[in-house]
């Protein structure tokens, strides 16, 4: 057989391209989770979303919007306590992250939480004073807490009445 060793080169060629591809697809496979996870969080299915982010989050630990999503799903079902505690958590490993702050504020507000949406807000300030949306969300937390005063004050910074 003359062209014995063309074939037996094209066979490994062919093999090495299927374990390429099987090795490549079982290395990213935790995308394609994430993939899922999202298409059922942008339809809505919370519940459905939640195993895909535990899932992809076990392989990449330091990815921020599938850790948000997560808790947003949590949220959305009724699992307030392990939101909050992710968002906590998150915070301890992250505290430097504005966003964290904004959304462990909104979180406590929404669950009339008002003082711990003050401590967060703030927080947030801390890092990022500049910012109208927090000032407001802050001010809005003071008068739910009845604190008009400091209230106002927040909105007098936001006009720039106050240095």
């Amino acid at each position: 057989m003359k062209n014995a060793p063309l074939y037996q080169y094209l066979v490994l060629v062919a093999l090495v391209s299927v374990g390429t591809v099987v090795a490549y697809r079982s290395m990213q496979s935790h995308w394609l989770v994430l993939r899922d996870a999202e298409a059922r969080y942008t339809a809505g299915d919370h519940a459905g979303a939640i195993p895909g982010y535990r899932a992809f989050l076990h392989k990449r630990p330091d990815h921020r919007r599938a850790w948000m999503h997560l808790i947003d799903c949590l949220e959305e079902t009724g699992q307030t306590a392990e939101a909050t505690a992710l968002y906590h958590d998150r915070l301890t490993r992250y505290p430097g992250d504005f966003w964290l702050h904004v959304e462990v504020g909104g979180i406590h507000a929404r669950h009339r939480e008002f003082s711990a949406a003050v401590t967060a807000y703030r927080a947030a300030l801390a890092l990022k004073p500049d910012d109208r949306d927090t000032r407001i969300y802050l001010a809005r937390s003071l008068t739910a807490l009845g604190r008009h005063d400091e209230a106002i004050r927040e909105y007098r910074i936001l006009l720039g009445e106050v240095p």
